[in-house]
């Protein structure tokens, strides 16, 4: 803490936001583990019944913006620790269920065939991210704690932040990369990582600036050009 105390705000910000972000960088090696273990199929009538939709693939990758919300809006010092505290919990919380109960999607198709961009996007997320680690689901439970974390300094923008962690949770399904249990387990505890550690701080709205918001936005287009660009070369994923 005394090593935070003599930074700048915005420096202790990336710090934080780096050090989050390594620990989520960890999920990667670990699903290369996971997806060795014997593994659980939780799969109910709903994840039947879904059917796969190529194109929820681009809310998917929404992921991005919405877990980096926290630093597009102004926050006190005091919140912005408890958001990457509560961000830590989530992980940590995640990579221990991922390990003791290895949950593997199993109804999740071979890559398909790049027949559209939208194809192409799936046989990418297909390629990059194993059927494993998929209870709880991070990718809602980053989103949903972003928008909840949000929320106790912008109302507006945290209200917009969650309803994009619920599309993200519906897109999870739709392309066949999570269980309805995934899903609901990453918003369960995304709510309960907040409730811990950040509701207890109380009301700390702050005069909204959402300028960060066009940087957000501006960063996840330049992800989308960069996707459009792979696809329009003839890069095939694989």
């Amino acid at each position: 803490m005394r090593f935070l105390d003599s930074l700048t705000e915005r420096q202790e910000k990336l710090a934080l936001a780096a050090f989050a972000a390594a620990a989520y960088g960890l999920y990667w090696p670990l699903s290369w583990l996971t997806a060795s273990l014997p593994g659980h199929h939780p799969e109910l009538a709903i994840d039947r019944a879904t059917p796969l939709l190529p194109g929820a693939v681009w809310v998917y990758a929404l992921v991005w913006a919405a877990g980096a919300l926290p630093l597009a809006v102004p926050t006190s010092r005091a919140l912005f620790r408890r958001v990457v505290g509560a961000y830590l919990v989530v992980i940590a919380v995640a990579y221990s269920v991922f390990l003791a109960y290895p949950v593997h999607m199993a109804l999740r198709p071979a890559p398909p065939v790049a027949e559209s961009i939208s194809t192409w996007g799936l046989a990418m997320v297909y390629t990059f991210d194993k059927p494993s680690n998929c209870l709880p689901s991070l990718h809602v439970a980053v989103a949903m704690l972003a928008g909840l974390s949000v929320w106790s300094a912008d109302r507006l923008v945290g209200l917009a932040g969650v309803a994009v962690a619920f599309a993200i949770a519906a897109s999870t399904m739709l392309v066949k990369q999570h269980y309805f249990l995934d899903a609901a387990s990453g918003a369960l505890l995304a709510w309960i990582a907040w409730r811990l550690c950040i509701r207890p701080l109380g009301d700390v709205r702050l005069p909204p600036d959402r300028r960060g918001l066009l940087w957000m936005t501006a960063a996840q287009g330049v992800f989308f050009a960069s996707m459009t660009g792979l696809y329009l070369s003839g890069y095939v994923p694989g």
